[in-house]
């Protein structure tokens, strides 16, 4: 039964790491296009102004 429950704990733990990875993976992505999109942002309100 422990090595039952210790490799059911392991595959939550490495499911847990997956899905922070692919957390931190999204954020950089929407963080790369944010700082792409801001420059854009700036010109426009400066030009609708």
């Amino acid at each position: 039964m422990v090595a039952r429950e210790t490799q059911f704990y392991l595959s939550r733990r490495q499911n847990l790491n997956e899905t922070v990875s692919n957390l931190q993976q999204s954020l950089k992505l929407v963080q790369q296009e944010l700082r792409m999109t801001e420059p854009l942002a700036a010109c426009y309100s400066t030009v609708a102004n």
